[in-house]
């Protein structure tokens, strides 16, 4: 995500993101708790931005996995 405009900092799968134009910011983060790792992307509401960061994330993780769980916290569990 480094050549998206929105770029702001980071690497690999820990990165800031923010539209300048919306005001969205989207972070991204690379989890590693006990034997789980995991992505986390948040974002203050939902928007063009965060649509194409999941999207990106999950092909990302897609290419070195077969098994890629979306599971989307802000609708109540």
């Amino acid at each position: 995500m480094r050549d998206w405009p929105e770029f702001v900092q980071g690497q690999n799968y820990s990165v800031d993101l923010r539209d300048v134009a919306t005001g969205d910011v989207v972070s991204v983060r690379y989890v590693e708790a006990d034997d789980d790792c995991y992505v986390t992307v948040e974002a203050g509401r939902s928007g063009a931005l965060f649509d194409r960061v999941v999207g990106r994330v999950v092909c990302a993780l897609s290419m070195n996995s077969d098994n890629v769980l979306v599971f989307d916290r802000g609708r109540g569990a």
